[in-house]
């Protein structure tokens, strides 16, 4: 048995939302977080500057167009040069002491983060069982805002670069990858829909998640790249013909960036399935109602799918473990899926 840790972005929170479900044999623990950059929940260094911005200036009688006599038109170069300075002295002043103002309330915003850090994993740890593996998951927005990969792109003169560095410090549990592992895509098979299929890229099991549909299939046309249809694929597609009586039509791409200048044009609903892990594929081409399962669960797909085709079911691993607690599955019952 395995334990799945999400940690996704909710708004609004207090404290961090935490719910334990039974995911097949394994157990999905939902942390719901309010962070962003450089925020955790309410702990976030001020935004504002200085509050005495203010600076009531008085003008010289040049400067306030006031008339000046003689002597004025003789000391005024010296007079200006020396304003200069005194500003310019004053300024330095000013910005030290705005930065010894913002180290000091960084510090204080960073102990009062670490102290809830702690007790966010000490609220964990009364729901994860240490006897079986933990690995976590991130949802983009809470990636960004935690990851310490994004540290030296947040770790500006804001200080935002702190959120990472003290997440780092506490959490130390490994990061789920196996998306592409046949233990974790054959349960999104549920999802597969019509007998019209197309399957995309190639994985590791990528062969067994196309058997596995090959009973109520009737046309199936695999797109890979160019050199990508290895002697293991050739003689799995003699294999699939000899067992299911089903020819697949293959077609191979070639160049740079194939998949994002992929049309795919369909007349019928189709159920896609990707293995492509990449992150833009249009789907403009499908016909309504088409099913497309993900078996790299990005994000980013999912959410185009969404919005340039809402008539086009997405399914993923992640979006499964979102909809996890929340939505209804397939069958219309809250079950998980075997």
């Amino acid at each position: 048995m395995d334990i799945i840790i999400y940690l996704y972005q909710k708004r609004d929170l207090k404290q961090p939302l935490i719910q334990s479900f039974p995911y097949g044999d394994d157990i999905l623990v939902k942390a719901g977080l309010d962070v962003g950059e450089g925020r955790w929940f309410s702990c976030a260094p001020s935004e504002k500057g200085d509050a005495g911005g203010k600076r009531n200036k008085q003008a010289s009688g040049y400067e306030g167009g006031k008339p000046f006599n003689r002597n004025a038109r003789i000391f005024l170069p010296l007079w200006s040069r020396l304003k200069e300075r005194l500003e310019t002295r004053k300024k330095k002043r000013e910005e030290r002491r705005l930065e010894k103002r913002r180290a000091r309330e960084l510090d204080k915003v960073q102990k009062q983060a670490a102290v809830q850090i702690a007790d966010f994993l000490k609220q964990l740890s009364e729901t994860v069982d240490e006897r079986y593996e933990c690995r976590f998951v991130y949802t983009d927005d809470v990636r960004a805002a935690l990851s310490p990969v994004n540290e030296s792109e947040n770790g500006s003169a804001n200080g935002s670069g702190w959120l990472p560095e003290l997440w780092r410090r506490y959490w130390h549990f490994p990061e789920f990858e196996e998306y592409q592992s046949l233990r974790w895509m054959k349960p999104l098979l549920a999802y597969a829909e019509g007998c019209h299929f197309v399957a995309l890229g190639m994985a590791a099991g990528a062969t067994a998640v196309v058997s596995a549909c090959a009973a109520h299939m009737k046309s199936l046309r695999w797109i890979l790249r160019d050199g990508e249809a290895d002697q293991d694929f050739l003689d799995f597609l003699d294999d699939f013909y000899e067992e299911n009586g089903l020819a697949v039509a293959v077609q191979t791409l070639e160049g740079q960036k194939v998949y994002a200048r992929l049309l795919l044009e369909t007349a019928q609903p189709v159920c896609v399935l990707d293995f492509t892990q990449e992150p833009v594929i249009p789907a403009t081409g499908l016909a309504g109602g088409s099913v497309w399962i993900d078996f790299g669960s990005l994000e980013k797909k999912g959410k185009r799918i969404a919005a340039y085709r809402p008539d086009i079911s997405y399914r993923s691993l992640k979006e499964s473990w979102k909809q996890t607690g929340q939505n209804l599955t397939p069958q219309g019952k809250m079950s998980i899926i075997r």
